[in-house]
């Protein structure tokens, strides 16, 4: 009698799916690509990506054209000297003469100090290469386990998915927190998954490094039971207490704060026409604080009404539809620029997995629109997001509409138990 091929290693050897996972599907018609296919594709990506990131590894190396982590480390030195690193604040302080003008929130300063307390500043920039990578490696071991469920062929592109982003280069090269705070993002998600909302909260505290990046995924604190509300409560009270240290460290009253510094800068910025918010800025006649206040109140209706539909027993919402409605919900709502575009790695993998567990045809061809997106090289994306209105509208809507999509597609009835 001829021994059956363990499913492992029918995967690996190309063969068709497993039974089970093939019976999983609930219609036989719909698409399910060869594994083949999925191992070439994620050739393809896991080829690219090494590229993009190799190049934004060596680059500031060999221009010294890291730009932004040197201001973030010229910024955390005269906060390390007692000083907030913002003219305006700072000369109210009493401390006249600082030409630094950062926009960075206080609390993020207390974050720094293990990045940018070593002597020099090439030992900072290896710890933040460092850090990259282990969030880039923690991201990828996140994807191949949500996708494993299909085979090793599936798992290998679920785990090149966050290293294909184009946007890594540019994070890498010009020293932007981007793939950081999108991996303790990840990881709030991880935690929220394993029932453990306190270190969830924790996490979504660091990731608000990058607020544009971060504040939307407050909302998962909304989905499932009740407790887990008090993650969000632990994330809130950790930054309030990074900022009250870094406001006391520096002598800087919370009111000159954010009259000479938030104030100040008016958010100008939100409203260029090179990212999604800014289109809707621009369109809506909206002043850049309004529109910040808007999508703050849309938040806060979008964690109440999830809070609501998930109430006792219900369950309306998975984690995964919840983040990749985030991610679209922060792409589409705040300020970002290319580098920031790794936000929407929650969304991505939320769509290849349902699509490798439904077997829609439209969530396989949104995923594979919404990583040229992802995907695009930086030249050619940012170059059409500057000078053709079209392309900006289609990539304001295309998260949005595949989040949608995501929902309707793997909505299911409130399980039972």
């Amino acid at each position: 009698m001829q021994k059956e091929t363990p499913a492992g290693l029918r995967q690996a050897l190309l063969l068709p799916l497993p039974h089970d996972f093939v019976a999983s599907v609930p219609h036989m018609n719909r698409f399910h690509p060869p594994p083949l296919l999925v191992w070439i594709t994620a050739l393809v990506l896991l080829t690219g990506g090494s590229a993009y990131i190799a190049r934004g590894l060596w680059m500031p190396w060999t221009t010294n054209h890291d730009i932004d982590l040197k201001l973030r480390d010229d910024e955390y030195t005269l906060f390390a000297g007692g000083i907030y690193p913002h003219g305006r604040v700072a000369a109210a302080s009493g401390h006249p003469g600082i030409t630094n003008y950062t926009v960075y929130p206080p609390y993020a300063f207390v974050i720094f100090t293990p990045i940018f307390a070593l002597p020099g500043y090439p030992p900072d920039r290896a710890l933040f290469q460092l850090l990259s990578l282990a969030a880039l490696g923690l991201m990828a071991i996140y994807g191949a386990a949500q996708l494993r469920f299909a085979g090793l062929s599936a798992a290998a592109l679920g785990a090149v998915l966050p290293l294909a982003f184009s946007g890594n280069f540019v994070a890498l090269f010009q020293g932007q927190f981007s793939i950081i705070s999108t991996a303790l993002v990840v990881t709030q998600i991880w935690l929220l998954r394993s029932g453990r909302p306190h270190m969830a909260g924790a996490c979504w505290a660091l990731a608000m490094i990058k607020p544009q990046i971060a504040v939307a995924f407050a909302v998962l604190f909304f989905i499932g039971d009740r407790h887990q509300l008090y993650g969000l409560l632990i994330g809130a009270v950790v930054l309030a207490g990074l900022s009250g240290l870094a406001l006391a460290w520096t002598g800087t009253s919370p009111e000159n704060l954010v009259m000479n510094g938030w104030l100040s800068h008016r958010l100008g910025f939100m409203s260029a026409q090179k990212n999604a918010a800014g289109l809707w800025v621009g369109a809506s006649g909206l002043s850049p604080w309004h529109a910040t206040v808007a999508v703050v109140l849309l938040l806060c209706a979008v964690a109440g009404a999830a809070l609501y539909l998930n109430r006792g027993t219900r369950r309306i919402l998975s984690i995964e539809q919840a983040a990749g409605t985030c991610a679209a919900l922060g792409f589409a709502g705040f300020y970002h620029v290319h580098y920031d575009n790794m936000m929407l790695f929650p969304l991505l993998l939320a769509l290849v997995t349902a699509a490798f567990r439904d077997g829609r045809i439209l969530l396989f061809v949104l995923a594979a629109l919404l990583g040229c997106l992802c995907y695009g090289e930086p030249g050619l994306v940012v170059g059409l997001a500057t000078t053709n209105a079209t392309f900006r509208w289609l990539a304001f809507a295309l998260p949005l509409a595949a989040a949608a999509t995501l929902i309707w597609a793997t909505s299911r009835e409130p399980d039972a138990n």
